[in-house]
């Protein structure tokens, strides 16, 4: 790990099933659009974000997909590999510690190391001073759930304390630095507008704040439409457009609900929040992704302000 100059890095997070995908790729193809040269990572996600963006899909080793968007996988046996050869300087164990099963396997035990391995290769894409890597302006991160997403930023401080010196201490405390650093590092939160995704987005907020963490925004995916009453109005004295006007109220109650619980959320914690559309496609897609860009640009507007 350098010290230097260093790209602006986003994970985006949440609960599982609010989309936290579909908005890390449309941020992602946000600031490739304002010709920023932005990487996506993906970690071990089995290149979702590269479907909707309607792309090859992602590897461990990072590649141009379309102007200015570069993608990468992140998956742990690669992770273990580079951290050996780079860190610790030490290429003969790298490939013990991907080459032999059982050894792979009591890695997996060892408390932070992997989400501190993972963490050090995307922080290691980050600094400019990497001469053989390109200058990516930003890096966003596709992050697993909520729970997970605790856990890694957690481990880097707590690999720190359980290593006291040499190497992978000194590699976990500036990783630790990087991620508490509100030039450096910030979090983007995504959530719908339903009770139970709502309180673990509040949850995650006050988590990550307790762990000294920027919070760049609150997210709120899928928010629920309000039928216009006009049209109700040329509906409702209709018999056979019956089930259309049940339909309507049913929205309605829907939307009425949506909207109780997410100011209740941005105005506790004092944050940004950004509210996105549902789409009538069952299926997220290129179209979603490209419509949300412009409606997710607050995001890189006020992180570019930061000097």
């Amino acid at each position: 790990m350098v010290s230097g100059e260093c790209s602006k890095v986003t994970f985006v997070c949440g609960k599982g099933g609010v989309g936290k995908t579909t908005v890390a790729a449309s941020l992602a193809l946000c600031a490739s659009l304002q010709k920023q040269k932005t990487l996506l990572f993906e970690i071990d996600a089995g290149s979702q974000s590269t479907k909707l963006l309607e792309i090859q899909p992602a590897t461990s080793v990072w590649r141009e997909a379309r102007e200015h968007l570069f993608i990468a996988d992140i998956n742990p046996q690669d992770a273990i590999r580079e951290y050996a050869g780079r860190v610790l300087r030490f290429d003969a164990l790298a490939r013990i510690l991907t080459d032999n099963p059982v050894i792979h396997s009591l890695l997996a035990l060892l408390p932070a190391l992997y989400e501190s391995v993972l963490l050090g290769k995307i922080y290691y894409h980050a600094f400019h001073e990497n001469h053989e890597e390109p200058v990516f302006e930003h890096i966003i991160i596709d992050m697993p759930s909520t729970g997970h997403a605790l856990a890694f930023f957690d481990a880097p401080q707590a690999l720190a304390d359980m290593v006291s010196h040499g190497p992978m201490h000194r590699n976990a405390k500036a990783i630790h630095e990087h991620l508490i650093n509100p030039k450096q590092t910030q979090i983007v939160i995504v959530t719908t507008p339903e009770e139970t995704p709502c309180l673990e987005a509040e949850m995650l907020i006050k988590q990550c704040t307790s762990l000294r963490m920027s919070i760049g925004a609150l997210v709120v995916n899928r928010m629920p439409h309000h039928i216009s009453e006009i049209l109700v109005d040329q509906i409702i004295h209709a018999p056979e457009l019956q089930a259309l006007h049940d339909a309507w109220i049913l929205q309605n109650i829907r939307a009425n609900h949506a909207h109780m619980h997410v100011p209740t959320v941005s105005e506790r914690q004092q944050i940004m929040s950004l509210v996105l559309p549902e789409y009538a496609d069952t299926q997220e897609s290129l179209r979603i992704v490209s419509a949300m860009t412009d409606l997710l640009a607050p995001i890189l507007t006020q992180w570019n302000t930061i000097p």
